[in-house]
């Protein structure tokens, strides 16, 4: 049976205002998905090189907390400056907060992306609100037969350097694994487009892969971080995806709160007990 952790946001903060949106091969950006997905955010990596030049790596994450993000590990890795998480809030409002400080998963392993994950943390007074947290897979089994929706920030094409800063929605069906010359690790599991409309493409990783009804967010739970993106953004090819209901210890752990009380606040504050 799969199980749940839930993960609470608590309140609303203001920030700079997110650059207007570029659309995306397969259909033009729709501000539906912003409300249908409020956990989505984008995730901009800054780092400094040698030369003292600024560069910054585009990737996506869910809001889990009101002061956590999950993403890839392979996204966050390496010497980084900061971090900047931009988000949306009721499907309008766009908002900026900067984190420097990330935690990496220990048995994390370049070589063929096991372990794939990651969380953000904020710093000070900066918080998440409410409605952006989503619910949290405790199932450590791959998902079965989909739809599976994954809503990320990424590129425009294959080939592009431009990415959109309105969420873009891929709908997917779960898949036995089959990445080409790419070996899929035993911790993820893989989907590929299921409405040949929306599929998944670099910038994306990070993403969450998450099951829902599109008619209410607080009905999402997240099952897959975006993990193993091949070239070419089609729709035939396949995105392999770190198996979250894995690692639900590890992030209680690290976060330092409870799963029942996660519960315990999530079922009160949606009047669910």
């Amino acid at each position: 049976m799969t199980g749940y952790l839930i993960l609470i946001a608590l309140c609303v903060l203001g920030a700079n205002a997110i650059p207007k949106p570029v659309g995306r091969v397969g259909g033009s950006p729709n501000p539906v998905v912003a409300l249908f997905a409020p956990h989505a955010c984008m995730i901009l990596v800054h780092r400094t090189n040698l030369n003292g030049t600024n560069t910054a790596a585009l990737g996506s994450g869910s809001i889990i907390s009101a002061r956590h993000v999950l993403t890839a590990a392979h996204l966050v890795q390496g010497d980084v400056d900061r971090y900047q998480i931009g988000f949306i809030v009721g499907g309008t409002s766009r908002r900026l907060v900067d984190s420097s400080f990330r935690l990496i998963h220990e048995n994390y392993d370049n070589s063929d992306f096991s372990n794939d994950i990651a969380l953000l943390f904020l710093q000070g007074t900066a918080t998440f609100p409410l409605i952006n947290a989503i619910t949290i897979s405790t199932d450590e089994a791959a998902p079965g037969a989909g739809p599976l929706f994954t809503v990320g920030f990424g590129f425009t094409a294959a080939n592009s350097t431009g990415a959109s800063s309105e969420p873009h929605q891929a709908n997917e069906e779960p898949i036995e694994c089959d990445l080409g010359d790419v070996v899929a690790a035993d911790t993820h599991f893989c989907a590929i487009d299921a409405g040949g409309i929306s599929w998944v493409c670099p910038g994306d990783n990070g993403a969450g892969s998450f099951t829902g009804d599109e008619t209410d967010a607080a009905n999402n739970i997240l099952v897959g971080v975006a993990s193993r993106i091949l070239p070419g953004c089609a729709a035939s090819q396949q995105t392999g995806y770190t198996i979250v209901g894995k690692y639900v210890s590890w992030i209680t752990n690290v976060t330092g709160i409870p799963v029942p009380t996660f519960i315990a606040n999530y079922n009160k504050l949606h009047k669910l007990s």
